[in-house]
C-alpha cells in the first residue's frame, strides 16, 4: 500500500493517515463462486485490478474503488473462461472492465 498524499497523521483512532491509497496488486484480489446446475460450485478470480482505498479523517469517511479487467477471468478452466468471455455472458469486448465503488465501510 502506498500513500500519495503527503498528509501528517492526525489524533484520531484510525490506524492510516487520511489520504488516497493505491492498494497493491499483489495483495488485492476479485474472487467469487457461482453455483453451477444448483450442485456444483464454481470458484474463480479476476486477475488483474486497480483499486484505491480513500481514508479521511473518520471511519463514516473511507471509501473503496476498484476497477477489474473482466478478461483476466480465471476459473481453472480454459474453455469456461473463453466462454464467460464471450458475448452472451461478460461481452468483455464491449465492457472490458467492472468498477466497483463502497457505500460504506
Amino acid at each position: 500500500m502506498t500513500n500519495d498524499t503527503a498528509s501528517a497523521a492526525s489524533a484520531t483512532a484510525l490506524p492510516l493517515a487520511p489520504g488516497n491509497w493505491a492498494l497493491d496488486p499483489f495483495h488485492s484480489s476479485v474472487g467469487f463462486t457461482v453455483r453451477h446446475l444448483g450442485i456444483a460450485k464454481v470458484r474463480g478470480r479476476f486477475e488483474r485490478l486497480e483499486a484505491e482505498l480513500f481514508v479521511g479523517e473518520r471511519v463514516e469517511d473511507v471509501r473503496v474503488s476498484a476497477t477489474v479487467d473482466l478478461a483476466s477471468i480465471d476459473t481453472g478452466n480454459a474453455d469456461r473462461d473463453a466462454h464467460v468471455r464471450a458475448s452472451d455472458l461478460l461481452d468483455v469486448e464491449k465492457r472490458p472492465t467492472m468498477t466497483y465503488r463502497s457505500t460504506r465501510v
